[in-house]
Parts: C-alpha cells; structure tokens; sequence
C-alpha cells in the first residue's frame, strides 16, 4: 500500500506544475530536497530520476502533458501502463506507446478514449485479441479498420466490430445475416 506521503507529493507536484511563473525545482515534483530547476520536457534534474516508485505512479495520473510524455519512458511497467490509460496523454506519446512489444500497454493505449485512429489502425493488427477487441470498441475507430476487423478469425473482435455505431448498417446486416446462417447450418 502506498504511503499517505507519497500520495500527497503527487497532489502538490500538480499544483507546483499548475504556478506557472515559478520555475519549478526537481524536488518539488518528486518530493526531495534538491533545489536544481527542473523544466520541460523532463521535469526532473539530470541527477534523479524520480527516487520513489509510488511518486511517479501517482505522477503518471497527471493531467500535465509534458510529465505524462517523460513518464511514457519510466523503467517501471506500472508507471508507463497508468500513462498509456490516462486520458491527459498526448496522442503523440499514445501512438509511441501502441509500437511497444507490450500487449499490456497495447491494450491500455487501446482502451484509452484520447487514443488517436492512427494508433488504433496500428493497433488493429496485434497479435493479442483483446487489443484488437478494445480497438474495435473504441469510439474513434475509423470505419475502414472495423471493416477489416469483420473478417478477423476471432468471432468477439467480429462482434465488436459490427455493433460499433459506426459500422455502415448495410455492412452489419451484411456481418448478421453471414453469421445467422452459419448458425443455422446454411
């Protein structure tokens, strides 16, 4: 369980990140006595790499989207798979993160709502069928991918696929009917 300490540095390095005019000082984000400034785009002095684990995994539900950038690179699967699902993410750092060789931080990025389409196309391809079910879920799916993913081998990506609101209705009606008649024996 985290210390109470650790939750209340994430609280304060956001409102320290929030004073603009202030240059800020490694110690404020992560909690330590170190006085050197720590700016864009790394919010951390080249001597530290944020000490506590528990720090930066409270960080990484940042809404900043510079520290959430750095973050995307932190050694600790945790924290990278917290800034894959926060919604305060840039879509840059989203579109790094889906060409991990990480299905957790694929399937993470996939259900993110600021996913970009481009990462959801790349994405769409993953061996992992939970990603590409995420993927046919997501709500900013391009229509051509969910066409692909119709004919995908696994029948909840299909299913996924053609319920999206997105899906033409004579393509889903097309999917329905194939899949009624298989059923069925036809």
């Amino acid at each position: 369980m985290p210390e109470r300490h650790s939750l209340q540095v994430s609280v304060r390095s956001v409102r320290a990140l929030a004073r603009p005019p202030t240059p800020l000082r490694c110690g404020e984000i992560w909690g330590t006595d170190c006085p050197v400034p720590a700016g864009p785009p790394q919010y951390r002095c080249d001597s530290h790499l944020a000490p506590d684990r528990e720090a930066r995994r409270a960080a990484a539900r940042s809404i900043v989207p510079e520290l959430l950038s750095d973050l995307a690179r932190d050694p600790d699967l945790e924290v990278r798979r917290t800034v894959a699902g926060n919604r305060h993410t840039p879509p840059a750092t989203l579109v790094e993160l889906s060409k991990t060789s990480s299905w957790h931080l694929r399937q993470r990025v996939a259900g993110n709502p600021a996913c970009p389409p481009a990462a959801l196309s790349r994405m769409s391809r993953s061996r992992m069928s939970s990603v590409r079910t995420l993927v046919a879920q997501h709500p900013a799916c391009p229509v051509e991918v969910l066409e692909r993913l119709l004919s995908d081998r696994i029948y909840p990506v299909q299913a996924a696929a053609a319920n999206h609101p997105t899906t033409p209705r004579a393509t889903r009606a097309m999917w329905q009917l194939a899949h009624n008649d298989s059923a069925h024996g036809h």
